[in-house]
């Protein structure tokens, strides 16, 4: 797209050390034909004097400091209406590009979509993990789950012409953006590359992870959206405000209750548990109670060979031992797990229960 100016927007406040990080991965980016546009919301700290410091390094850095802390989304608005850009690429002040980012996302940058984005690292400190996001992402997708993360190319009329972030969502505010702009313009054109480090291990100064902001912002954009969903994504979006309300008394209260209000309906004799980690341990004590036996552990990727003395095997494994009832011990995976069995199942012409 030859010399096509794409505005790399970065709100921060009273981050200064991360914010370095940050700006220096854009600046050392393939792609030269940049701006950097930083919205300071008000910040107390040191972050006026580390940016007129980088103003000195970089003539493409523009530096925008709000008298008032006015949130995350204004603050976002105001670098979007302040680029010359025909492209906006947002940047969290605690996660960096990598050199080649711009370069791909704008080479396969194509109208028929609705914007185009690629695979991150996660990087929790102690390990890392990459995304592994469908090629195209549906609205159907997003409606279970925010597949896409948290950043993306993307045109700035169509940004403008979407209404811009919502201001009065204090959460899930990039999920409110990429569902706005697929109902608009259609799918979302994923790259392979990873092309993004997003540092998880910094998340407890993100402004979503505060209990009663990400209530509050999940439960908004449930309701802005629950129009869109069946019964089940329904279900699996209150699951987790639930959860979040509840996070002082322990996680899993309200998909613990209905599962087992299924299971005191269906009351089998023996299942095989598909799930071994956090919310399994929290259930395993209830079945036991209930005098079901627990046959077999599923797990896709197994560990250990053993979970309190019960083999634990593949979905695979698991039908052809000759297995057809299953209970998901999942809720962030449930779908996948359904999927999985469901397919497996189809494959080896069998008939299995699932509890869900």
């Amino acid at each position: 797209m030859g010399n096509t100016i794409v505005s790399v927007v970065i709100t921060t406040r009273n981050r200064s050390s991360l914010l370095v990080r940050s700006i220096n991965s854009v600046r050392t980016q393939i792609y030269p034909h940049l701006e950097i546009i930083v919205v300071d919301d008000a910040s107390s700290d040191n972050t006026a004097e580390v940016m007129q410091s980088l103003l000195q390094l970089d003539h493409r850095i523009i530096y925008i400091k709000n008298d008032v802390c006015l949130g995350a989304n204004a603050s976002r608005n105001k670098g979007i209406l302040s680029a010359r850009g025909d492209f906006v690429a947002g940047l969290d002040d605690d996660d960096e590009f990598l050199p080649n980012r711009i370069e791909i996302l704008l080479k396969q940058y194509d109208p028929e979509y609705a914007f185009v984005t690629s695979n991150n690292l996660l990087d929790y400190g102690s390990h890392q993990r990459p995304t592994q996001i469908p090629e195209v992402v549906k609205l159907k997708d997003m409606l279970r789950d925010n597949v896409l993360c948290n950043q993306a190319l993307v045109s700035r009329s169509r940004i403008i012409e979407t209404g811009l972030y919502d201001t009065k969502l204090k959460a899930c505010q990039d999920y409110d953006m990429w569902m706005r702009l697929i109902q608009r313009f259609g799918n979302v054109k994923v790259v392979h590359n990873i092309t993004q480090v997003i540092h998880m291990s910094n998340d407890s100064n993100r402004i979503s992870t505060h209990s009663k902001t990400k209530f509050s912002g999940y439960f908004n954009f449930y309701r802005k959206y629950k129009h869109l969903m069946d019964e089940k994504i329904r279900r699996l979006h209150l699951f987790r405000i639930y959860d979040i309300r509840s996070s002082q008394e322990g996680v899993n209260q309200l998909p613990r209750k209905f599962l087992f209000k299924q299971i005191d309906n269906l009351k089998p004799g023996s299942l095989c548990i598909f799930g071994t980690g956090e919310f399994m341990r929290s259930i395993y004590g209830g079945l036991r109670s209930r005098n079901i036996e627990i046959k077999l552990f599923v797990d896709s990727n197994p560990k250990v060979q053993y979970l309190f003395d019960i083999p634990v095997v593949t979905p695979d494994e698991a039908l052809e031992a000759g297995e057809t009832c299953f209970l998901i011990a999942s809720v962030e995976y449930c779908k996948e797990m359904i999927d999985t069995l469901q397919h497996l199942a189809d494959v080896k012409n069998r008939s299995i229960c699932i509890v869900a």
